[in-house]
């Protein structure tokens, strides 16, 4: 009865895992490159460059637009977070998207393909990067700087 009882929990357990893995390997966020720039009247929430020198801001409606170093739109990014998020490009010019609410970090590439997932568990660290990435508002990229100020009114 004990073998039973502990090849049960052995299965049971392998299956569970299998099935969290599978789930964080997917795009959850529906991540997706749209090549309309978006116009809103939501606030942005953050603003990037990758090594290229192109530039993107964020919006608090899960939309990213991307310029390059004149000004001049490029793409944008369209997803769904449930909560808020913050956004960076890595070295190799993915955009990671950090959910606040559950502390995963999604890699997408430059066409929207999902590279991998992170999850940060330790709340501590969870915390820690929230607090070094967050209310990031200016910006210098080969000389210029980019400044994100709030706008009241059009």
């Amino acid at each position: 009865m004990k073998r039973c009882i502990f090849l049960l929990f052995i299965l049971l357990s392998v299956a569970i895992g299998n099935v969290y893995a599978d789930e964080t390997g997917k795009n959850v966020l529906n991540f997706r490159k749209i090549n309309k720039e978006h116009k809103t009247y939501f606030c942005a929430v953050g603003i990037s460059a990758n090594s290229l020198g192109d530039v993107a801001i964020g919006f608090s409606d899960d939309y990213i637009n991307v310029y390059d170093k004149h000004g001049n739109f490029k793409y944008s990014f369209a997803f769904k977070v449930d909560g808020s998020y913050l956004f960076e490009f890595d070295n190799q010019n993915n955009i990671i998207i950090f959910t606040a609410r559950d502390g995963m970090r999604y890699y997408f590439s430059a066409d929207a393909k999902l590279i991998r997932t992170e999850k940060i568990s330790d709340p501590v660290e969870r915390e820690r990067y929230y607090e070094n990435h967050s209310n990031k508002r200016n910006l210098d990229v080969d000389g210029i700087s980019y400044s994100m100020r709030q706008a009241f009114g059009i």
